[in-house]
């Protein structure tokens, strides 16, 4: 990451996820983030665009994974991992601002085609999956009340502890919304129906030294 003027900020992760003495030898990496970002209004109102994991949802959709306890991020948080983006990333326009103990986020994203999930299936069922269609712009929303000391939002990935070094309360609330994400075959089994993608969260983190 680097910090090239006074706005403008750029932030890029390349590697590979996961590997082990098992893995596969001399894999090529591939690019996790790529995003440049220029500061409306210094430390306040931030503008940023690229492939990004900025998103709504919950506060782990994106945690820190340096910074976070073994259980406390499970991949229910990650609603959609590798079925419509690349491994939470998703190519984006996003806007943040602090005022005072308020602290947000808001995207659009252009979802990943579907067809290039890992293990897609072009038949259509009773059971409501993610359309083949060119996905429809996604919005995402993430809002939250710092009740004690401020977190810093340079970054997407949120901490998972502080290890009793701060004091932290926070309430948040999250949205993902797609029009038109998902169908399934209608009740005449002959129809294809497409559905909008509504998910709704909230969450509490309390951090505080014992």
């Amino acid at each position: 990451m680097g910090q090239i003027t006074d706005r403008i900020f750029i932030y890029t992760q390349v590697g590979e996820n996961n590997f082990n003495y098992l893995s596969d030898r001399k894999l090529g990496l591939f690019v996790h983030d790529a995003v440049s970002e220029y500061a409306v209004i210094k430390n306040k109102f931030s503008v940023g665009t690229g492939l990004s994991v900025w998103s709504g949802l919950s506060r782990f959709y994106s945690p820190s994974v340096v910074i976070v306890m073994g259980i406390s991020a499970p991949l229910v948080f990650k609603s959609t991992n590798d079925v419509t983006d690349q491994f939470l990333r998703k190519l984006s326009i996003y806007t943040k601002e602090k005022i005072n103990s308020f602290d947000y986020w808001f995207i659009v994203s252009r979802p990943l085609a579907f067809q290039k999930f890992a293990v897609y299936s072009s038949v259509i069922s009773e059971n409501a999956n993610f359309s083949s269609k060119p996905p429809n712009l996604q919005y995402n929303g993430y809002f939250m009340y710092e009740l004690k000391e401020q977190e810093s939002n340079t970054i997407p990935y949120m901490v998972g502890t502080y290890l009793g070094k701060r004091k932290v309360r926070n309430i948040g609330a999250e949205f993902v919304s797609q029009k038109n994400a998902m169908w399934q075959l209608a009740e005449n089994k002959l129809d294809t129906v497409e559905k909008n993608m509504l998910q709704l969260s909230g969450d509490i983190f309390y951090d505080v030294p014992p």
